[in-house]
This record gives C-alpha cells, sequence and structure tokens, in this order.
C-alpha cells in the first residue's frame, strides 16, 4: 500500500528573479504527525494527528471542512477526535452528528467506476486566530502485495511547518528500506526487535511561490520507505499479483488468430492486435478495492468491452502471447515526474505494454497513437517491466527528432467592411497526431458549427465556422484535420488598428509551446526544469488584404538559434497578402530540459513570445 497526499501548487503569472519567503500566511501546520503500525502481512494501522492555525476567517471556513478518501474494500478511515480550539483555550468538540461518510467528490461525465468515498468532519464555530485539531486513524486490511508495505510522502514549501514527525514501526525481521531529502531520519530498535523508524522536518518559514513544471515528489521535501528489498522484488511480487489476468485462454488464442490472419510476419501482427484493442475496447477508469492496482482477467475485458489501462494492457499481453509474442506490462506515471525514488514505492498511475523482439512500448489508452508511438508525455520517463523474474527499473528513451511534426495552414481574407474569413487545415505525424485525435473526438462530439464557434472563442476569435474534415479515429501515421470560419466583423483593422494576424481554426499548441519548454509559463525561474522533446512545429497564416491597403509596416524576422533548436519566422506582402511562416525545430535527445539546457531555452522562450504576438496594422493606398 502506498500512501500519498495530493499537491497542488498554484503559480502566479508575475515574473521574478528569485523564490520569496512569504509574509504570516492565513494557513500554518503547527503540527503534522503520522504514527503507523505495519504488520507481518503487510496490513497497518496508522494514526495521523494535524493542528491547523488558520490567520482569518475566510481561511478558517475553507479548513473547518476536514475530509479524508479511502477505498472501502481495501482500508477504513475514522475520526478518533476533532475540535476547535480559541485562543482562549478553549476547545469545542466536533459533534458526531457532523461527521459523515459520503462519495468522493468526482467528475460526473468522467468515465469512472470507483468505491472511493471520504469521511468528512465539520469543525464548530472556526473562526480567524483559531487552532483547528482533529485526529484520524486509518487502517489497511488489504496491502495490494501481501507481506509487503510501502510509503510516501511529499511537503509543498509553499505550507508553513511548524512540527513534522513521521514514524513507521515494522516487525522484526521486515525492515524498511528509506530515503529522504529533507526530513531527518533516525532509527531504533524497540526491545521485541520491531524496526522503529522516526522522521522529524520542520520549515517555518514557507514560501510565497514555487512555480514548477515538475511534480512535487521530483523537488519538494519528501520521503520514501519500502518493505520491498528492491525493484527487482516489487516487480516479481507484482507480477505474481497480475500475471494470472493474463492467462491464455482458448477463446483469446482464436481472437488473435482471427485478427492476425493472412500475414506471417511478427511485427505485422503485434500491429493488427494493438490496433484491434485500441479500436474495440474503451477505456474507462476502474477504481475499486485492489481493482485500483490489480487488473481485471483478459477475457472479462474482452467481455465487457471497456477497461482501465491495465486491463487493456492485460488483454494485448494475453492476445500476443497467445501468437507467441513476447510481451510484459510496464508500470509509468503520466505526471510530470522523471524519478524513481530507491526504496520501491508504488508511484506509479499507468500501464503500458512492452514487446521485448523490437524493444518496443505500446499504449492502447492513447487514443489512436500509431503502433510504436507514445503520447509525448511517456517519453523519458522511468518504467517498471513487471515479469516474473524481477525488472530493474529502465527507462524509454528520448523522443527522436523528426518523429513528432506539426503543421497549421490558415488562408483569410480581410473584406472592406473588416469581415474576416477563411480556411485552416491543422496536420500532424508522430505522437502530434495523438493530440490531434484526441481534440477530433472532443469535436465529433459535438454539433459541428458549435464546435467551431467554440473553439474560435478558446483562441480568443469570436465568430462561426464548420469542421469539414476530422481526424478522430485511427491508428495511422499521419492525419489531418480542415475547416472554414467567419470572424465578427473588425472594422478597425482596416481603419489603421494593430492587429495579430489571426490563426482561424488553430487546434493544436501554438508554433514555439512545447519542444523547448512550456511557451506561457512566465513565471518559472530560469534554471527551473521543464520536460521539453525533439519535434518540429510550423505555421502558415496568410490574410488577404482589402483592395487599397498595404500593411504600414512589417514585423521583422526573427531567428533565435540553441545548441539544440532553431526558431525562425519570416514576414513578407506579395500580391495583396500578407505572410508569416514560423517553425521551431527542437533535436534534443533529453526529456527533461534543465541547467544549462533550461538556461538556454529560458533565454529563448521570452523572443518567441514576442514573435508569436507580433502585430500589424494597415495603411490606405494613394
Amino acid at each position: 500500500m502506498s500512501v500519498w497526499v495530493r499537491l497542488g501548487i498554484v503559480a502566479s503569472a508575475a515574473t521574478f528573479s528569485g523564490l520569496a519567503l512569504a509574509a504570516e500566511p492565513p494557513l500554518r501546520t503547527r503540527a503534522f504527525l503520522w504514527d503507523i503500525e505495519v504488520h507481518e502481512d503487510g496490513t497497518a494501522v496508522g494514526t495521523q494527528h494535524l493542528e491547523f492555525a488558520v490567520a482569518n476567517d475566510a481561511i478558517a471556513r475553507r479548513q473547518a471542512q476536514q475530509a479524508r478518501q479511502f477505498s472501502e474494500a481495501i482500508e477504513q478511515v475514522e475520526l478518533v477526535e476533532g475540535y476547535t480550539q480559541k485562543p482562549d483555550g478553549r476547545r469545542i468538540p466536533v459533534e458526531p452528528r457532523a461527521v459523515r461518510t459520503q462519495l468522493a467528490p468526482g467528475t460526473p461525465n468522467l468515465p469512472l467506476y470507483t468505491d472511493r468515498k471520504q469521511i468528512v468532519a465539520v469543525l464548530p464555530d472556526a473562526a480567524g486566530g483559531d487552532l483547528l485539531v482533529t485526529t484520524w486513524r486509518w487502517t489497511l486490511t488489504h496491502p495490494v502485495v501481501p507481506g509487503e508495505f510501502s510509503f510516501g510522502w511529499a511537503f509543498p514549501r509553499t505550507t508553513p511547518w511548524d512540527s513534522v514527525e513521521v514514524r513507521i514501526t515494522t516487525p522484526a525481521g521486515k525492515p524498511l528500506r528509506t530515503e529522504a531529502h529533507g526530513p531527518v531520519l533516525e532509527e531504533s530498535t524497540a526491545t521485541d526487535g520491531r524496526h522503529v523508524y522516526h522522521w522529524h522536518y520542520r520549515a517555518p518559514d514557507a514560501l510565497a511561490e514555487d512555480p514548477a513544471a515538475l511534480a512535487p515528489f521530483d523537488r519538494a521535501p519528501r520521503l520514501f520507505a519500502s518493505t520491498f528489498a528492491d525493484w527487482p522484488a516489487f516487480s516479481r511480487d507484482y507480477a505474481a499479483v497480475v500475471a494470472p489476468q493474463a492467462a491464455v485462454t482458448p477463446r483469446l488464442r482464436t481472437l488473435a488468430e482471427e485478427v492476425t490472419a493472412g500475414t506471417t510476419d511478427r511485427r505485422e501482427q503485434a500491429r493488427l492486435l494493438y490496433d484491434w484493442v485500441s479500436r474495440h475496447v474503451r477505456w474507462v477508469a476502474i477504481w475499486l478495492g485492489n481493482d485500483g492496482w490489480v487488473p481485471h482477467t483478459a477475457e472479462s475485458v474482452l467481455d465487457r468491452g471497456y477497461g482501465d489501462c491495465k486491463d487493456q494492457a492485460t488483454l494485448l499481453v494475453a492476445l500476443l502471447r497467445a501468437r507467441g509474442i513476447a510481451a510484459e506490462p510496464v508500470l509509468i506515471n503520466l505526471a510530470p515526474t522523471y524519478t524513481l525514488s530507491e526504496p520501491p514505492v508504488f508511484r506509479f498511475d499507468h500501464t503500458i505494454t512492452y514487446l521485448p523482439d523490437w524493444d518496443l512500448y505500446a499504449d492502447t489508452t492513447a487514443g489512436g497513437a500509431p503502433f510504436g508511438t507514445l503520447p509525448l508525455r511517456e517519453y523519458g520517463k522511468p518504467v517498471l517491466r513487471v515479469t516474473a523474474a524481477g525488472a530493474a527499473p529502465g527507462r524509454i528513451a528520448p523522443l527522436p527528432p523528426e518523429v513528432a511534426t506539426e503543421h497549421l495552414s490558415t488562408r483569410a481574407t480581410l473584406a472592406a467592411d473588416g469581415t474576416v474569413s477563411g480556411t485552416s487545415t491543422t496536420q500532424a505525424s508522430g505522437p502530434y497526431v495523438t493530440a490531434l485525435r484526441i481534440v477530433g473526438r472532443a469535436i465529433v462530439a459535438q454539433e459541428p458549427r458549435a464546435a467551431a464557434a467554440r473553439q474560435l472563442r478558446t483562441l480568443h476569435q469570436d465568430g462561426e465556422g464548420e469542421f469539414t474534415a476530422v481526424a478522430a479515429e485511427g491508428t495511422e501515421p499521419q492525419a489531418s484535420s480542415e475547416g472554414r470560419f467567419a470572424l465578427v466583423p473588425h472594422p478597425g483593422w482596416v481603419e489603421g488598428d494593430s492587429f495579430m494576424m489571426p490563426t482561424g481554426l488553430r487546434l493544436l499548441q501554438r508554433t514555439g509551446d512545447g519542444p523547448i519548454g512550456p511557451l506561457e509559463r512566465h513565471d518559472l525561474p530560469a534554471l527551473e526544469p521543464t520536460p521539453c522533446h525533439a519535434g518540429r512545429q510550423e505555421e502558415e497564416l496568410t490574410l488577404m488584404l482589402p483592395s487599397g491597403t498595404r500593411p504600414a509596416r512589417l514585423p521583422r524576422d526573427v531567428a533565435v538559434d540553441g545548441s539544440f533548436f532553431r526558431y525562425e519566422s519570416h514576414w513578407s506582402f506579395t500580391e495583396g497578402a500578407v505572410r508569416v511562416r514560423r517553425s521551431l525545430v527542437s533535436t534534443t535527445d533529453q526529456a527533461l530540459c534543465e541547467g544549462a539546457r533550461r538556461a538556454e531555452a529560458a533565454r529563448a522562450l521570452p523572443a518567441i513570445r514576442r514573435d508569436i504576438d507580433a502585430r500589424i496594422s494597415l495603411e490606405k493606398i494613394d
């Protein structure tokens, strides 16, 4: 069982050169105490004690409702004690009727089946200056891997922590492997031979802001602990739990033969089976007890026609093995995290498939990804292959150059009354084609004209339009989408007001956004690591001007060169039309821009932003 805190880091839009300490924050953690007793079979009982000092009524109202989520099939949570302590020392206890168990909050239209619930305690008469105190008891009744336990916690640097203590006690002969960044560990042995691990942490001065592109478990103060001997042991033990689910049955063998009929090429057989699962098994998140970690049987997934990532991977593994093709489930994290702790802790949130014959990874949940292509956020990530022999952590190779390409072509006409109409075509390959198909499925789920109008509004262009060709399904390596649009009149454009070139029905990121880092994260410090990738982005915007007008002047051409990228733009005015061509080519061989590489990108991104925001104005021709 892994215990995690979900952290949200809210970044300001302001640009600043350093990380400033916050003034006295509205919320202060006076005490954070976790005491966990691990049993021989991997079950555990823990007590968590929290004390929050609230500085004003607004934060008091927000914090007065304390909630803890749990999956009732494998764990239980109960409130031991709760009260509001007034400045004069009076304690007002939580009334029994103010403690309720209810379904965990979620998004109603998310395809999710879950047994997760939450227990909510409402602290009475909370106001600024009070201390809000709760004590919870947590019981793990069914560990994922019998006999094993793992734990991880991170402490956001924007929260002041006056006193943190985490203590885990394990049976004799079942020591923990530990790792800590910030918290200090003391180890001891009880008189009965039990192992006692006690972490202390204190950070009373919080940062006002802590902008980041990576997940907290890559950068925040944190600790990890696990009874697993090492990652190969984790891989082997987890494989023992999930392997029976991928058993090859006669029905699965028959299906695999039908899908691959007509070809003896093993890689082509693998592609056909991948395509079949991608097209015929709908993704639905399932979190029911140990279903959060253990897949359903491959045959039951086939019966239902839906499943989550581990269900789809299990079915694909079974079908591949039915044709004699080696395949393994692989654990990965989709969050922006690029490290694994040394102690084996279940930080993964996604399952894909590995085909060792071709050193190839496949993700059937990716929404139309070509065989052998992954979503961008999976490249360069650490992974763990789940095998009976046990496997050490590996890493997916970064995206090679020229695999991911996108091209936007928008051709528009500005009429004398200020109306703008035109067409847009988006072409994509590699991981960008996956993104285009995801957008395409959202489009076809709507009325075409409504979808176009909504997309224009998203891009701050009011108007109407229609998508005439949409890439939504399939796993082909290239795809394109097209549409036409008409913007509301802009008579000021004809009269000399400045404006940006209309992009029309743009569906993917702007040129310059992503390959060398996020274009619009103005708040990130220059040395803060960011995900990056190799790829090519291009856009060509053309605007035919009304007769008798011309640009007063064209923006300057821009060229921004780096050791692993080149951005350039070129403006022209010919035959009555203004054109701008922009391109960014990244050849990075790393999935993370950090150190000197990040500093280089950070210097380039503002220049790219300025060019993207370049404006033109028109003048009359005498």
